[in-house]
């Protein structure tokens, strides 16, 4: 019923490259000032849009081309402060080409030319992200079987975070960091990123990460077998979800099938289970899941009327939402029940 590693860690690639490309074409917004600068501001913007649709091609050419266009005015005259924001930049967005568009073709390459925006403003605005960029490289794999080394890359991450503490690439980090303690599937890593991540989110309330932190907020407590706070905080990562309208990758099919299924099977709340395999259908009707949720709708009915709401959970091994081991009476949407960790709402 999850979906397929490969599908997942594609969804995320896509994910991640839009929010990238929306966050970063804004910022050259203030590099269009000068008229002569105009054309390697646009290059870029144009290299982001590529970025953004995975045609990583056309991407590096509009990247090099601005960078070659900005290294021609360097040689006739002292760089400005807008055309060193634009090399930045420029430098920047070719890295992500080489770091997340085409994940292990040249993992050195990806790293220098992050390493090249750091030495180049080690106090800018770039630099925080440079720094996640080089770790986040050698944290994906290039290979779902290839080996990485947790606990150093924990350490990375943390190097991120306290050399710029504050930033949204700390941030970031911050979760990257605690979903290497999830890989483990281990009850004591469980509890320990679940306390991390349930402590930043109170003292971090407007975090740009609340959604992420929730995913993994659920997928530690399904590590520890407690379901109804897994589908709360699912339901959490939904709600805090950012979207970005301009991306046509963009949708919720896999969230509200898996908090359907979710609450149905492993909760016991058709309830809450109806609310979501609802909403899929009104909204994606003709999505290939559609024909599985209207028979689980159906297989719903159909148990109730043989059981009646009140021993259907029970009888097929399922926690009822207002039994013992389940959520308190209408409390599934909202709050976690009073044995699990609290959540605290926050703000890629």
């Amino acid at each position: 019923m999850s979906q397929h590693p490969t599908h997942h860690r594609e969804n995320h690639r896509i994910a991640v490259l839009g929010a990238l490309a929306l966050g970063f074409a804004l910022l050259l917004v203030s590099c269009k000032a000068a008229v002569d600068q105009s054309e390697p501001a646009e290059l870029i913007e144009k290299g982001w849009q590529k970025f953004r649709l995975d045609e990583q091609g056309s991407a590096a050419h509009f990247f090099t081309s601005a960078l070659a266009k900005l290294a021609d005015a360097r040689s006739k005259s002292p760089e400005t402060p807008t055309e060193k924001r634009l090399h930045i930049q420029a430098t920047y967005g070719l890295g992500m080409v080489w770091s997340l568009g085409r994940h292990g073709e040249d993992s050195a390459k990806a790293r220098g030319l992050f390493a090249e925006v750091i030495a180049l403003e080690p106090k800018g605005e770039m630099a925080p992200w440079a720094a996640l960029a080089i770790v986040r490289d050698e944290h994906l794999p290039v290979k779902s079987t290839d080996p990485i080394d947790r606990t150093a890359l924990r350490e990375k991450y943390q190097k991120v975070l306290t050399g710029y503490p504050g930033t949204p690439a700390a941030e970031e980090a911050f979760a990257f960091r605690q979903s290497l303690f999830l890989q483990t599937l281990t009850t004591e890593d469980a509890r320990t990123s679940l306390a991390e991540m349930t402590a930043y989110l109170k003292d971090h309330p407007d975090t740009r990460c609340q959604s992420a932190l929730y995913g993994l907020i659920s997928q530690a407590n399904r590590t520890l077998h407690d379901d109804p706070a897994a589908l709360a905080a699912s339901i959490k990562a939904l709600e805090t979800k950012e979207v970005d309208p301009s991306n046509p990758n963009m949708n919720n099919i896999v969230e509200y099938y898996s908090i359907g299924l979710t609450a149905e099977y492993d909760v016991g709340d058709f309830a809450t289970a109806r609310v979501y395999f609802n909403k899929f259908l009104d909204e994606y009707p003709t999505d290939q899941r559609a024909f599985n949720v209207r028979r689980e709708l159906e297989r719903m009915k159909m148990i109730e009327a043989a059981h009646g709401d009140t021993t259907v959970a029970g009888e097929l091994g399922m926690r009822p939402a207002g039994g013992p081991g389940g959520l308190p009476e209408g409390s599934v949407l909202t709050t976690a029940p009073a044995s699990a960790p609290e959540s605290h709402k926050g703000g890629q």
